[in-house]
């Protein structure tokens, strides 16, 4: 049982490094759905009750906010809502200074999901994700572990590559004959 625990843990890890390797919101979060439903259930196997409710917290704000930002519509008013929504949650799934971990990291990623430009999106999920390699290494998630190690990476690789090009386009402007 333990091996499968920790093989849903791989599937998310692949779901999370897949998600930020894309240029565009809605699919980062769809497919980072997908790695935090992974975690729901392995979270739930584990019996480590916060980050599981957490998880599906996350699963209804990142569907939401996909929605909302794919129709153009303000997320300051649902990422409010949900930050309330996910410290009720917390609390109610409290069982130790862990859960504490888990509830920051949560929130972190609430706030991202109402970020529409990716790049700044990526920032706000770094922190979410340093919370939850916290929580993973309290509470010996292996599959956990690689995936926030994985999403870290990933941000960090689609960051410092998103740079790279916006560079030089900029020195491809600047060198660019002027017209007059």
């Amino acid at each position: 049982m333990v091996y499968l625990i920790q093989a849903i843990g791989i599937v998310g890890a692949i779901f999370a490094f897949i998600a930020f390797l894309n240029k565009h919101h809605f699919k980062i979060l769809i497919i980072k759905t997908c790695s935090v439903l992974c975690f729901a259930l392995q979270f739930g196997l584990m019996r480590a009750y916060t980050g599981m409710a957490m998880n599906i917290v996350e699963i209804a704000v990142l569907l939401t906010s996909a929605v909302l930002v794919a129709k153009n519509k303000k997320t300051l008013p649902f990422v409010v809502a949900a930050c309330f929504v996910c410290a009720a949650v917390g609390a109610l799934s409290w069982v130790g200074y862990a859960s504490l971990l888990a509830i920051a990291g949560e929130l972190f990623v609430t706030v991202a999901s109402g970020v529409r430009e990716p790049k700044y999106l990526r920032v706000v999920f770094f922190f979410g994700s340093l919370c939850w390699l916290i929580y993973d290494c309290v509470y010996f998630s292996l599959g956990g572990i690689v995936t926030e190690v994985f999403s870290l990476t990933s941000i960090i690789i689609a960051t410092v590559l998103l740079l790279h090009e916006e560079r030089k386009r900029k020195k491809q402007a600047k060198s660019a004959p002027k017209e007059e």
